[in-house]
């Protein structure tokens, strides 16, 4: 089944996701020359931008929407200014106080971007080359509205993991599984690309279960968190482990991008109060 990213989109994982993707993009592309063609590959591309829907109970209210309000006006740190300025605009003021300015997302500036979406807006104005995964095919249709006829942006129906086997370099790769039920392969595809010195951004949800001994961290991201020690890795928890479901991700980089992503995990740890 594809994931919904329509009812999902700008929520607390997004939030993680994309404000480390911003400043990553820009740290990288900064250090290669413009000439230099930036190669982004993503495994699960799923749409390039959205709308954020007009629904009290929409994942971005308690995503986009809490960040902006913790911010206030024109009170943005340093470490997620480009975050709000990728998404919104460097002069847009996303919030006021209260839900007012919650609202007024929606109402004047509802359009959202996905990963690739991010990554269009950073690189646009130098040489670049998207190589884009997915395996539904509407998210493939509005990739392809939205990058036409591009020699640049290639957009492949396959499976992004197995597809990262074959790939020989590129300048970031963004993985971003739905869930971790294949880990094995994704664990052996991240061994792949450290050996090839590939750098990379891991995006992974932390999920809750029901033990005997009462709710704690599920499974599948309590084994790939013990089995990804080698990278640096970057963790939250937005809720207390009380009840099934996604209750917080873990962002994943290579190690030389720990010094870039690590201040950004922080700092919306920090406003959004939430915990390791």
């Amino acid at each position: 089944m594809a994931y919904d990213h329509s009812k999902k989109i700008g929520n607390q994982g997004d939030v993680v996701k994309h404000a480390v993707l911003a400043a990553v993009l820009t740290h990288l592309s900064a250090q290669l020359d413009d000439k230099k063609v930036f190669s982004y590959v993503e495994s699960h591309a799923a749409y390039p931008e959205y709308t954020l829907p007009d629904d009290q109970n929409a994942g971005w209210r308690s995503g986009i929407g809490t960040l902006a309000n913790a911010c206030g006006i024109d009170e943005w740190p340093n470490e997620l200014r480009l975050y709000r300025n990728v998404c919104f605009g460097e002069n847009i003021r996303l919030a006021e106080l209260g839900q007012r300015g919650v609202d007024q997302i929606t109402r004047k500036h509802d359009r959202y971007p996905g990963s690739s979406g991010i990554a269009f807006r950073i690189l646009r104005s130098r040489a670049f080359r998207f190589e884009l995964y997915d395996i539904d095919p509407s998210a493939c249709h509005a990739l392809s509205l939205f990058f036409p006829m591009w020699n640049r942006v290639a957009i492949r129906r396959e499976d992004g993991i197995a597809a990262l086997s074959q790939l020989e370099s590129a300048s970031l790769v963004v993985i971003d599984p739905p869930d971790l039920n294949n880990r094995e392969n994704l664990l052996d595809a991240v061994r792949q690309l450290a050996e090839r010195n590939i750098t990379f951004i891991i995006w992974t949800p932390r999920n809750a279960g029901r033990f005997d001994d009462g709710w704690r961290e599920g499974a599948p991201s309590t084994d790939f968190h013990g089995r990804t020690k080698e990278y640096k890795r970057l963790r939250v928890r937005w809720a207390e482990f009380n009840s099934r479901g996604m209750k917080g991700c873990q962002v994943t980089v290579s190690n030389g991008l720990a010094n870039v992503a690590a201040p950004v995990v922080d700092r919306v740890r920090e406003l959004m109060h939430w915990e390791k």
